[in-house]
C-alpha cells in the first residue's frame, strides 16, 4: 500500500529560531498520528506547511502521490483541515452551527448534517443552544470541532486538526478521531500540547 502522505526533510525557521527540524514521517491509510509537544514546538506550522498555508524552507511533501511544490492543487484536493479552534456561536444550537457551516460549503445536505450529529453523539444534544453546555459537553464538543470541517470529506483522504487537544480531553476527542478514521479509512493528523 502506497503511502497517503509522506513529509521528508521537513525544516521552518522564523528569523534565527529553528521551529520545525528535521521532520519525517510516512502514513499509510487509516493511520492517526499524533503531533504531541508544548507551545511553540512546531506543531501547528508542520500542518500549516503540509497545507500550504505556511512556506518550508526545506523538505518535500507528498500527499496521495502528488508533490505539494510541483503539484499544489491536486495534493491540497486531498486534505480537510481545521487548523485552529473554530469558534461555536453560543446562541445557536450545535445543529444551527452546522447547518451555518454546510451553508458556507455550499451543496451539503441536511440528511448529512443529522448523519453527522449522530455520528459525533450529538443526538439528543443537538438542538440545546451551545452557551448551556456544561464544562464536560464543551470539552467534548472541542474534540467533535474537527469533525465540522468533514461534513464533505468523501473526497478528502487526509484529515489534519491543530485545535490544541490537551492531553486531558484526549478520551473526548481521540475517540471522535478514532470513530473517524476507521468509517472513512482515512488518515488523521491530530495536534496534541502537553500539559
Amino acid at each position: 500500500m502506497d503511502n497517503m502522505i509522506s513529509v521528508s526533510g521537513l525544516q521552518k525557521s522564523f528569523g534565527k529560531k529553528t521551529v520545525v527540524d528535521n521532520v519525517n514521517f510516512e502514513l499509510k491509510q487509516g493511520v492517526i498520528l499524533g503531533l504531541l509537544g508544548p507551545n511553540g514546538a512546531g506543531k501547528t506550522t508542520t500542518l500549516k506547511m503540509i497545507t500550504n498555508l505556511c512556506p518550508k524552507d526545506k523538505g518535500e511533501i507528498v500527499i496521495n502521490g502528488y508533490s505539494l511544490a510541483e503539484h499544489p492543487r491536486e495534493a491540497l484536493l486531498q486534505v480537510g483541515a481545521a487548523l485552529d479552534t473554530p469558534a461555536f456561536y453560543n446562541e445557536l444550537t450545535a445543529r444551527e452551527n452546522l447547518s451555518y457551516v454546510a451553508k458556507l460549503y455550499g451543496n451539503i445536505p441536511a440528511a448529512r448534517i443529522a448523519e453527522l450529529i449522530e455520528f459525533v453523539g450529538l443526538g439528543g444534544q443537538d438542538t440545546k443552544r451551545v452557551r448551556a453546555y456544561s464544562l464536560g459537553m464543551r470539552q467534548k464538543k472541542r474534540g467533535r470541532r474537527t469533525c465540522r470541517y468533514m461534513l464533505d470529506m468523501k473526497h478528502r483522504q487526509i484529515a489534519l486538526s491543530a485545535c490544541g487537544q490537551q492531553v486531558s480531553g484526549l478520551e473526548a476527542g481521540g475517540f471522535t478521531a478514532g470513530k473517524l478514521h476507521r468509517a472513512a479509512g482515512k488518515v488523521v493528523i491530530l495536534n496534541i500540547n502537553q500539559e
